[in-house]
């Protein structure tokens, strides 16, 4: 946060998606608490820039912004609109455009390359995440873990979703239940939606 390009103490308090106060990130939402007010006091004219991060998962999501004084609550909040505020700032909308093709519809993530399920309490399980983006209805969505010869060891997951992100857990045991040898093994994330069929692949090491 900078105000008149100086940068400015703050809080983050996160939010679910009823407003209701989280402990951590990921969040719906966000609120942004000044440590100073001084300089906002009054109606200067000075610029309030705002750099974040966020998952967008379809193009032309639009973010909503709104001001209120966090002692008068009940007051109706003030609503940040789209508008070039200051033509020395780039940009001037609330949403944000994306050049995603049906080969980036899906983005896969693994926590760890490498792990050692011996129940330990200590890296005992691998988590294979992904965001499904651009997609307007659900879609056909499976996880499975298979050997270097293809074969299929595990069935992670297998039903429909929609626009998101998802987390799923290996612990490294097989469909009956018996934890693998060592070795390298192959994960697959394959989505199939009305216009194709995306899929992901890579391997996970697992050790003793």
């Amino acid at each position: 946060m900078r105000i008149g390009e100086k940068d400015w103490p703050f809080e983050v308090q996160p939010l679910d998606a009823d407003g209701i106060e989280l402990v951590a990130f990921p969040a719906h939402r966000f609120e942004l608490i000044l440590l100073d007010t001084t300089v906002v006091a009054r109606d200067s004219g000075t610029p309030i820039e705002i750099d974040f991060e966020a998952r967008v998962l379809r193009s032309g999501s639009a973010f909503d912004l709104s001001v209120f004084d966090s002692r008068q609550p009940q007051e109706v909040r003030q609503q940040v609109a789209a508008g070039d505020a200051d033509n020395q700032v780039e940009g001037n909308t609330v949403s944000v455009t994306t050049t995603a093709n049906a080969s980036s519809l899906l983005q896969v993530d693994v926590s760890a390359a490498i792990f050692t399920p011996n129940d330990d309490q200590v890296n005992d399980v691998v988590t294979i995440s992904y965001d499904l983006l651009e997609i307007t209805s659900s879609a056909a969505v499976s996880v499975e873990i298979s050997d270097l010869a293809g074969r299929l060891v595990r069935e992670i997951h297998a039903g429909e979703a929609s626009i998101g992100h998802y987390e799923w857990e290996w612990d490294g045991a097989d469909d009956v239940g018996k934890v693998v040898p060592s070795g390298v093994y192959l994960y697959s994330v394959r989505v199939d939606t009305d216009l194709d069929q995306v899929s992901r692949l890579g391997v996970v090491n697992v050790a003793y």
